[in-house]
């Protein structure tokens, strides 16, 4: 790459970084190209994207951002996961590749300001999505609804059953 290129790459990937929410740098080493396709697919569909970085230019784009990262973790070729996305999703579709292949291997995340290891990164896809929660809260908020009609339907049902009974005995 000569200079130009290597500013504008710079350039990107710090723009990159600063719209994103979240981000995750991973070890892709061994990882085919279909599957890093497959990957790349998958998060695109939640608002997210994948990108293949040179440490050094991705060293300066985080320090352009005013974020410093440790020496040990831009050793080995690096891909980042930028992210969009309000919720987990990025991570869930990450997590759910990674049980599938074995790789790429979490080497360090960005959420929420601060860095978070492959424990944390792990521990937040547990939290269900927004539209999850959304549909547990109705289910819980209908639920005694629904027993109370039933409740109250159960006696009048069962009067209006004894006078059908007492109908047919007289005729």
């Amino acid at each position: 790459m000569i200079k130009q290129e290597k500013i504008e790459t710079v350039k990107n990937l710090s723009s990159s970084l600063k719209e994103a929410t979240s981000f995750v740098l991973l070890n892709y080493q061994g990882l085919g190209v279909e599957p890093l396709r497959r990957l790349r697919t998958e998060l695109e569909k939640n608002n997210s994207s994948l990108r293949v970085a040179k440490n050094t230019l991705l060293k300066r784009a985080l320090n352009e951002i005013g974020i410093t990262v440790p020496k040990e973790t831009l050793q080995e070729p690096t891909a980042i996961l930028t992210s969009k996305a309000e919720d987990f999703s990025p991570f869930k579709v990450l997590v759910n590749f990674i049980k599938e292949t074995s790789l790429p291997k979490i080497k360090l995340g960005f959420w929420d300001k601060k860095f978070i290891g492959k424990t944390e990164i792990l521990k937040l896809t547990l939290i269900p999505s927004r539209q999850e929660l959304i549909s547990q809260l109705i289910g819980c908020l209908s639920s005694p609804l629904y027993n109370l009609n039933f409740v109250l339907d159960y006696n009048l049902n069962t009067f209006i059953n004894t006078l059908k009974q007492i109908k047919t005995k007289k005729t």
